[in-house]
């Protein structure tokens, strides 16, 4: 099937032949396949690809890339509003600029992305710590390592951590290797 183009999935034809095999109308008959409609070919690309070809800057992108997300936004128009979004979010971030949050927050909203919404509506949620970790440059980074090791700690003892038990661990420091 390949040698002839095909470029899809294992998992997409056992599902087509699994409900050949369970059909209960179908008696060895093989089923007549309508032809899929003409369209833009796009490339097969994992989710985590796609993802990142969506967050590169348009600049970035080599020309094989730049007609993968076009075939992409061709075919799921709401996604040409992505590569703009992200951008402006890694600008926000990376250029701390909290007064721009609102905005990006409505336009996230006003799109058709789902993800995008639930991102804007999650941040919403947390507003003021949004736009202190914009405003800020400190962080709370340390404190949460200590409470992940603090957790690990606890975990790796099977939960016979005692507060006795426990405090003796992170207060003595581990023994070193002669």
């Amino acid at each position: 099937m390949r040698a002839q183009g095909y470029s899809a999935g294992e998992d997409q034809v056992r599902r087509v032949v699994n409900a050949w095999r369970t059909d209960p109308h179908n008696h060895g008959n093989q089923p007549t396949i309508a032809a899929p409609p003409a369209r833009e070919e796009v490339p097969a690309s994992s989710v985590r690809k796609t993802r990142w070809l969506l967050w590169k800057p348009g600049s970035d992108l080599t020309d094989r890339e730049a007609r993968s997300v076009s075939a992409l936004t061709g075919l799921c128009p709401p996604i040409a509003d992505a590569p703009e979004l992200l951008t402006t979010f890694r600008a926000l971030v990376t250029e701390r600029r909290p007064e721009h949050v609102d905005l990006w927050l409505e336009q996230c909203e006003r799109s058709d992305i789902s993800e995008l919404v639930g991102v804007a509506q999650g941040l919403r949620r947390d507003y003021a710590a949004v736009k202190a970790a914009l405003r800020y440059e400190w962080n709370q980074g340390c404190a949460e390592g200590e409470v992940k090791r603090l957790k690990t700690l606890k975990r790796q003892m099977y939960g016979r951590a005692g507060f006795a038990l426990l405090r003796r661990r992170v207060l003595t420091p581990p023994a070193r290797a002669p």
